[in-house]
This record gives structure tokens, C-alpha cells and sequence, in this order.
């Protein structure tokens, strides 16, 4: 073990003094990055929580107002928990820019935990298992996403700036016994308690026999964003979940995805300044949708709303799915299904093992739909990796870092079908997603494509130019690409062997944030060169491999705000 510390110390030191990224970063879905996307905070007793975002970042334009998302649960089974009300306070002022009256009865999620739970422990539930039942069911028992409408007037933001707010949440608890209890008194105290990483100012007072108000705070950070904008580049989310399915009180449940509607997650994107969304709720979630009690369509209904979130929000929504692989060893992982035809039965959710699946994808709509791997080692993991078929797969989903190990499974899938992409076959294409399950599109994983020709009412751009590959996967809507030859990235290109040959690359981050380093790296993953922070614009000479000797190239970005970009690559056919 020290051994290990040893080792790793040393490697930091070298990465900070070269400046220079050495290796892709271990994410792996690791706690300390899901630690960062939820706050959470605990009332004295225990027995209610809030959560909020760390960061909510919006677009430079929109600076009138914005709308945080809160969550609260209680874990006290024996006790009435009311969560009263929500209050928004500026740092920075003192001043409250934000209030609403909830005034509604939690549900209890102690059934969810062996025992009432730490911040900590309620926070791993959030975010370690997004997919999962637990998770699911964790959402749905929370009166979850509701909205508090914060007023930035007068609060002289500026692009890039960052401005933290106390989120302060009131509850009522109410104590049973103590209410049947005569003439019983409940004392008051007061009393401030920290948790790890999460700094909680805490109060409660009598108000009345067996019932004692407290309060949890917990802080937020909102994030004065301008996106790059570059000619022919569009900057998405190709992995987001909704309120699409509504809990069934009869006949076997089901929970939603997420949380927002199309509309309302259509209408963020926008405000963060992405260009087009691709909303990708379980297959079985979408299945189970019901309105009044009366089935809602399903798959056809899914998409018509999607065109609706469209020509509401003014930015490109493209209905997407999202369906569980299931084998007969009840292995299972995830998998995203795009340009599927509406008026056609999808497959359904744990149905099919992984190869079956994908070809009950491809075969949905011949010739346009295809499959892409969702977090290919996250929770849950992909089960097959003899599957073939795929024609994406998420390096970056729900993190602002390239995953290693599924960055070293793409590279290697790009090798052993190169032969096959350079007769015109296509590639594994790498994706960035931000699997939200709480109402925030873009905020940690994102994709930007390629294409002059883009439209906001033409879903078949979109859609071709992910299947193509012209497109790069970013952890925070920063920009990075390249070009050999002029020739952009998903190409194929057949220079003279040992020809040089011109690398363009840009690196454009979102406002506020630098680029610290980029790398050029080939089909070895070796790094052929290397630059720190570099202008926006960079040309490059490197030698054509020999005739007959296939390569591809392609680049990752460092910046500064701790996020990835990787690009997808250019293929090289010397004559």
C-alpha cells in the first residue's frame, strides 16, 4: 500500500510539472467525482434532507432570472416530516433572491437504508446507482425538481463569473406520540454540525407540542457560462432522462427516469446554449406511461412529445431510448438506441441479451437506427464485449472525464476492426452523455458534431453525423477537434505513404475556463506530440505511416476546470 502512495505521489508530481497529461484519468464512476454533482445536508435530528446541484450553469444570455432545482426527503419513519418552505440567499449580498412556500408532506425513504443515513451515505443512493431500482424508487418517494425561481437582476453577473447561494430549507416535524402526550413540552436548541464535504448550518425551534421546525442548509454554485461557437460545430446531449413515466398506483409500479418534462429539459438545454437534446428515457419507462389512467402511446407518444419540446424550445430534440440487455445469467447492461422510426415496435427493456439487442436495434430501422454502449463501465456495466454491431460507446457519461477503462476498450475496438472501417464499414464511435437523472442537461458530458448544414428542425443532420463520427465527446461543453489534410474527424484518408502530413487542432473552452495541455495520439495510444496551452488554433507536420500501414489519430484535451475532451479520429490508408 505505501508502495502504491509512493508510486502515485510521483506521478502527480510529474503530471503537475510537465504540464502534460500522461495518461487519460481513472474515473470509473469513482465517488469523489459523484460527491461533487449533489449536495446534501441533513436537518439536526436526522430525520429530513435537502439536496441541490454543486453547480448549475447557465447560458451568458440568460441573466434575468434562472430556476434551481431542490430535493428533500425524510428518513423518520415514526414522524410526519412537512417540508414548509425554501429560501435562496446570495453569499456574496446576504440578500434573499429567491422564496416559495412548499407546503407539502415528504414520503419516507427509510425503507431504502438498513438504517437512517449519513449525508454521505443518502448521497452515494443519488448518484452511484442512477440506474437502479434503489435509485428509482428514491426519486420517486422525494417531491422532487422543485423549482425556486432566483432573481439575478441587479446582481452585476458577468460572464464567467461563479456566484455561490445558500439553498435554506424548513421543515416541520411532527412527532406522533409527543402530540398525543398531554401537556408534554418538547425543548428548544440549536446547534451547527459538518459532514464530509458538506458544511450544514442547522436550527430548530418549538413551535407548538410534538411539533419542532428545523432547517437544513445547503450551498450551490451557479456558473456564468458563454459556450464556443464555432462555424459547423454543435455542442448537445445525447443522453438525459425525464418525468416521462408517472408512478402507477396499481397493477406494479414504475418510476421515472428522471426529472423535468421534454419541455422543461428542451428549455434548460437552450438556456445553457446547447443546440439540440436527445432525451433517452427506458424503454419500459416510456412503455408505462399513463395519463388519467388511460395508456398515452407509448414509443409514438414519446416521440410526438419530443417534436413538441422541439418547436417549443427552438432547438432540435430527437426521441432516443434507452433498453437493458438481460442474458440467461441475468447479466445486464445498458444501451442506447437512436433513429429509431416511431410508428414501429421498439424492443423491449431486459428482453433480449446484448448481441440480440443490437440487432433488434439495427433492424428497427434499416440502414439509420444504431446502437451505442451506455456507460460502458458504470453500474451497470456492459455484459458482452463479443457483441459486435455497436457504432457508439460513451468515454465520457455523467463525469467530466474520459472513463479509463472504456477508453482503453474503444481504442482497442478501433484497432481490431480497422481493416474493416478503412473499406468503409464505419467505427465505434466515442460519446459524451450526461445521463442526468435530475433535470440538468449538459452539465457533465456533452457531445459536439460536425456539420455545416446543421438545422434545427432536421433531425437526419444529427443524427448521420454521430453515426460518422464527426463529432467529439467533452466533460463540460468545452471544445476541442482536429483535422489532417483539411479532412475533419470520421474520415478516411489515403495520403502517399511516409507524405508529411498537416494536423490542425483547436481547443476552444467554454467561458472562464483555459485549455492546460492537448495531445496527438495514434492507433498505440502513444502520444505523438504534445503542447500546453496552446492558442486556440495549432498546425502540426507529422509523416504519413508507409504504404499499406493503417493508423488513425485522434486528440485529448486537459483544461482547466478539470474536464476532458476526445476527439474521434481521423483513419489513415497510405498508397
Amino acid at each position: 500500500m505505501a508502495i502504491k502512495r509512493i508510486l502515485s505521489l510521483c506521478l502527480a508530481v510529474l503530471v503537475i510539472f510537465s504540464g502534460i497529461p500522461v495518461a487519460v484519468a481513472e474515473n470509473n464512476h469513482g465517488r469523489p467525482e459523484k460527491f461533487q454533482l449533489i449536495r446534501i445536508a441533513l436537518t439536526p435530528s436526522g430525520s429530513a434532507f435537502v439536496a441541490v446541484h454543486a453547480e448549475t450553469r447557465i447560458g451568458f444570455t440568460d441573466l434575468k432570472s434562472t430556476c434551481l432545482s431542490v430535493f428533500a426527503g425524510s428518513q423518520e419513519p415514526s414522524k410526519q416530516v412537512i417540508f414548509k418552505s425554501i429560501r435562496v440567499i446570495d453569499d456574496l449580498s446576504a440578500r434573499i433572491v429567491g422564496n416559495i412556500d412548499v407546503d407539502v408532506e415528504l414520503k419516507d425513504i427509510s425503507g431504502l437504508l438498513p438504517t437512517r443515513a449519513s449525508a454521505q451515505v443518502i448521497n452515494e443512493l443519488f448518484e452511484e446507482d442512477a440506474d437502479s431500482q434503489k435509485s428509482r424508487m428514491l426519486r420517486e418517494k422525494l417531491y422532487k425538481n422543485i423549482g425556486v425561481l432566483v432573481d439575478l437582476e441587479g446582481q452585476n453577473l458577468k460572464e464567467g463569473d461563479a456566484r455561490d447561494y445558500r439553498i435554506e430549507a424548513t421543515f416541520d416535524i411532527i412527532d406522533r406520540k409527543a402530540a398525543n402526550a398531554n401537556g408534554r413540552k418538547t425543548q428548544a436548541f440549536s446547534s451547527t454540525r459538518k459532514d464530509t464535504a458538506i458544511i450544514n448550518d442547522t436550527s430548530q425551534t418549538v413551535e407548538s407540542v410534538g411539533i419542532i421546525t428545523e432547517s437544513a442548509n445547503a450551498d450551490t454554485t451557479l456558473i456564468v457560462q458563454a459556450l464556443p461557437s464555432r462555424p459547423g460545430w454543435h455542442c448537445g446531449d445525447l443522453h438525459i432522462h425525464s418525468d416521462w413515466a408517472i408512478p402507477v398506483s396499481n397493477g406494479g409500479g414504475g418510476w421515472s427516469d428522471g426529472t423535468g418534462s421534454l419541455r422543461e429539459l428542451a428549455n434548460r438545454a437552450r438556456d445553457k446554449g446547447l443546440h439540440w437534446l436527445i432525451p433517452t428515457d427506458h424503454e419500459d419507462r416510456i412503455r408505462l406511461k399513463k395519463d388519467g389512467g388511460v395508456w398515452a402511446g407509448g414509443w409514438n407518444a414519446y416521440c410526438d412529445s419530443t417534436l413538441v419540446a422541439q418547436i417549443g424550445s427552438g432547438i432540435l430534440v430527437a426521441p432516443g431510448v434507452e433498453i437493458t440487455a438481460k442474458d440467461l445469467y441475468n447479466k445486464i447492461g445498458d444501451c442506447l438506441a437512436y433513429w429509431m422510426r416511431q410508428y414501429s415496435p421498439i424492443p423491449e427493456n431486459q428482453s433480449l441479451p446484448a448481441q440480440l439487442l443490437i440487432d433488434a436495434i439495427n433492424l428497427q430501422n434499416p440502414g439509420y437506427s444504431f446502437a451505442a454502449i451506455a456507460h460502458p463501465f458504470g453500474r451497470p456495466s456492459w455484459p458482452d464485449w463479443n457483441a459486435t454491431g455497436f457504432r457508439g460507446m460513451e468515454l465520457i457519461s455523467n463525469s467530466k472525464t474520459i472513463n479509463n477503462k472504456a477508453y482503453s476498450k474503444w481504442r482497442t475496438i478501433l484497432n481490431n476492426n480497422l481493416a474493416s472501417t478503412i473499406n468503409g464499414n464505419g467505427f465505434v464511435v466515442a460519446l459524451g452523455g450526461s445521463d442526468s437523472h435530475f433535470g440538468h442537461p449538459g452539465n457533465t458530458g456533452q457531445t459536439w458534431i460536425y456539420d455545416g448544414s446543421f438545422s434545427y428542425d432536421n433531425r437526419a443532420i444529427t443524427w448521420s453525423a454521430l453515426r460518422a463520427g464527426r463529432a467529439s465527446a467533452s466533460g463540460s461543453c468545452s471544445l476541442g477537434a482536429i483535422a489532417i489534410n483539411n479532412y475533419p474527424q470520421g474520415r478516411v484518408i489515403t495520403p502517399t505513404g511516409g507524405q508529411d502530413m498537416t494536423v490542425k487542432i483547436v481547443q476552444q473552452p467554454v467561458s472562464g475556463v483555459t485549455c492546460k495541455a492537448y495531445s496527438l495520439r495514434d492507433k498505440t495510444g502513444a502520444i505523438l506530440l504534445s503542447k500546453t496551452y496552446p492558442p486556440t488554433e495549432n498546425y502540426h507536420t507529422i509523416k504519413s505511416p508507409p504504404k499499406g500501414q493503417l493508423n488513425f489519430y485522434f486528440a485529448v484535451f486537459d483544461f482547466s476546470d478539470g474536464s476532458h475532451v476526445i476527439t474521434n479520429p481521423v483513419f489513415v490508408n497510405p498508397q
